[in-house]
């Protein structure tokens, strides 16, 4: 054996890259996918490979089933492949054993579910634990993530809040209360906790809550007036993602609060809760996310999206945002039209790398305003335009400003708007691009875009994005989606002749 691989930590980093593809945790389905019976081989190989290869196949699990079924096979039982439980009480040498693998997990995933018998079976190890305080299921546990439909669960998950624990991830169907009340627990049981995501609508509604001296990142529902005070004064909190729901209570946000703050993230019923939130305060923002939750009785026109975007900049940092997200959560309303005037608060923000907006309003965007745009955002790497709920008209933009934007941005990766590709308003020639090129994008975005000559069309985008191999389109009319699948066909048949040519 090369003596390279007797060093431990040269050992470990090459056997975690046998427990992918994309860190797979280890459950009953997949204990004999290719990484794990590696592994699992390698443990019995020679004593070198034995901690390193069980440390890595055990460091992520899904699920209690594949840990109970190390006891012997009369320790526990099965009614069917969903249902796993105790059958008896375990020896102390079988304790012993069990032990020796729960101290090599890092990282637990319990799906709404997991297994029927769930609550026999914490029932069993709370008997074990529960007597000595000091002692702790998962010792060496660093992420959790518990979602929950079963309340009688809910006395059993301390088990797995070890004081090493700095991910959490809680969330209880259908009642908000209990993880609120879990989150008085971890207060003192777990000092090193800085991530905290409380899934679905799981508010906080006091302070004591979110009282965690280093809590650097939180996402939940509600907030309450105090425990959002208290973070707007943290100094380490950097990422916050919460739900507003009533403006009059989130004002209370002092001067200068969430100084250290990169990232927020807001969902909210409408946009003045958002403009209430930013109104008292300055951040120094690298991301923003606003999510907008409506009803078809609560249409959102142009105007209250202008005097959101300039809240947002009068709000924040100028050079540091570097992305902005802007979300509708349901369809694109049919009224209202966001013209380039609505949009020129955000080309304060010279930096931008990111922008997506979709679903708030309708464009209505020419090409000027296109050209504009891509002078003021010339980092962009993604520019995303209702890409999912469509422009539903046809759009002013032509190839024309379609190459003043490539040209104006030539970091850009992702692009999605509508496009009136009957114009073919570019230089006659052999190459309508005229040495301005795209090499990034491989698929392009233009929903609700016309089309008049296929031929024409992939000839000039072939030109303009060199690596392109399909158009999203989706148009209304069913005689313009065939057009741009004539266009997707020749665009695969030039890129199946380019790498005939490479090779």
């Amino acid at each position: 054996m090369h003596r390279a691989l007797t060093i431990s930590e040269i050992v470990h980093e090459i056997f975690s890259y046998l427990s992918e593809p994309g860190g797979r945790y280890l459950d009953a389905a997949h204990k004999h996918s290719v990484g794990h019976t590696t592994l699992a081989a390698l443990a019995v190989t020679c004593r070198t490979f034995v901690e390193p290869a069980l440390a890595e196949r055990w460091r992520k699990l899904r699920g209690l089933d594949s840990l109970i079924s190390l006891f012997p096979r009369d320790v526990w039982e099965t009614y069917d492949p969903n249902d796993l439980d105790f059958a008896r009480f375990p020896s102390n040498d079988e304790w012993v054993r069990f032990e020796s693998y729960t101290s090599r997990i890092r990282e637990i995933k319990i799906s709404r579910g997991a297994f029927k018998a769930m609550v026999n079976v914490m029932a069993t190890l709370s008997l074990k634990y529960h007597s000595n305080p000091s002692q702790y299921l998962f010792p060496n546990l660093q992420t959790l993530s518990w979602h929950s439909r079963c309340k009688t669960e809910f006395p059993f998950v301390h088990l797995f809040f070890p004081p090493l624990l700095r991910c959490l991830t809680l969330g209880f169907e259908g009642d908000d209360t209990m993880a609120s009340r879990l989150l008085l627990l971890f207060n003192h049981q777990c000092p090193m906790l800085t991530q905290l995501r409380l899934s679905g609508t799981v508010s906080i509604t006091h302070t004591p809550a979110v009282s965690r001296a280093q809590l650097i990142s939180l996402q939940c529902g509600q907030i309450d007036t105090s425990a959002l005070k208290y973070l707007a004064n943290s100094a380490t909190l950097k990422n916050l993602s919460v739900y507003l729901s009533d403006p009059s209570s989130i004002c209370v946000v002092p001067e200068g609060g969430f100084a250290n703050l990169q990232t927020l993230s807001l969902t909210a019923g409408d946009t003045s809760a958002v403009v209430s939130f930013l109104l008292p305060t300055q951040l120094s923002l690298k991301s923003i996310k606003v999510r907008i939750i409506f009803h078809e009785s609560q249409p959102l026109l142009a105007l209250p999206l202008q005097q959101l975007f300039s809240r947002l900049s009068t709000g924040l940092c100028h050079t540091r945002l570097t992305q902005i997200h802007l979300l509708r959560s349901d369809t694109c309303p049919q009224d209202g039209s966001l013209d380039i005037a609505a949009l020129r608060p955000l080309f304060s923000f010279s930096k931008l790398r990111y922008v997506r907006i979709g679903g708030l309003c309708l464009f209505g965007l020419s090409d000027e305003a296109l050209a504009e745009l891509a002078d003021a955002w010339p980092h962009l790497e993604e520019l995303m335009l209702n890409r999912r709920s469509g422009w539903r008209r046809t759009s002013e933009i032509t190839f024309k400003n379609l190459k003043s934007l490539i040209r104006a941005c030539p970091l850009l990766q992702t692009l999605a708007l509508a496009i009136d590709a009957t114009q073919l308003n570019v230089a006659s020639s052999t190459t309508p691009g005229e040495d301005i090129h795209n090499d990034n994008i491989e698929t392009l975005n233009l929903e609700d875009s016309i089309i008049g000559d296929p031929p024409a069309v992939a000839l000039i985008l072939c030109d303009l994005f060199w690596s392109l191999k399909k158009v999203v389109a989706s148009p209304r009319s069913t005689v313009h989606a065939q057009l741009w699948g004539e266009v997707n066909s020749r665009l695969l048949a030039v890129q199946t002749a380019k790498e005939e040519v490479r090779r």
